[in-house]
């Protein structure tokens, strides 16, 4: 399940998903990017998965950081 997709550049997007693979259930934030050939969304190896218990320190420090760096969104 797909709960955030962020457009990163004009051939890019992070996504924020759930996932089962082989019977066990993980978060994942990863890059996908547009497939040259078929012009599809690809995952890219770049991102992360995380056992879902670890979501609410995820989060946590997720807040601090955008307390650091302001609603703006800091530097680019």
């Amino acid at each position: 399940m797909t709960y955030a997709e962020i457009k990163t550049g004009t051939k890019s997007v992070l996504k924020v998903t759930k996932d089962v693979v082989n019977g066990n259930t993980f978060g994942q934030i990863r890059l996908w990017t547009t497939d040259r050939v078929t012009g599809d969304l690809v995952p890219t190896k770049k991102g992360v998965a995380f056992r879902l218990g670890t979501i609410p320190q995820i989060a946590k420090a997720l807040a601090e950081l955008q307390a650091d760096v302001g609603e703006g969104g800091g530097e680019a």
